[in-house]
């Protein structure tokens, strides 16, 4: 599985733990780096069972993609998510393919 791949299957997994969260994952092609962001802010800053969660899954990502960076943010963050790939609990759930899909940097 790639590191894409393993992002929207774990994330889809977090918003349906959290399902009033939002969560917009991209790719920062300036920084290369894996970007999720956490809405509400609220929820990011207050709730300590998804910060469990969230690092828990940041942790098992650079495990099993040890090239690869990841960062969690929330609207409060200067950085950006960058090219979007996923985003969950928006109006719609969006998908886009990133022209990085099958070439990131490390194994995949």
């Amino acid at each position: 599985m790639t590191a894409i791949g393993f992002l929207k299957k774990e994330l889809r997994a977090l918003v349906s733990r959290f399902p009033q969260l939002q969560l917009r994952y991209g790719y920062n092609d300036m920084v290369g780096i894996h970007v999720v962001e956490i809405l509400p802010l609220a929820e990011y800053a207050n709730n300590k069972a998804l910060s469990e969660a969230w690092i828990d899954l940041a942790v098992r990502f650079m495990e099993r993609f040890e090239e690869e960076e990841i960062s969690f943010i929330s609207s409060d963050s200067s950085l950006s998510a960058g090219a979007l790939i996923l985003e969950l609990n928006a109006k719609s759930v969006l998908q886009r393919p990133h022209k990085n899909a099958g070439h990131l940097r490390g194994p995949l």
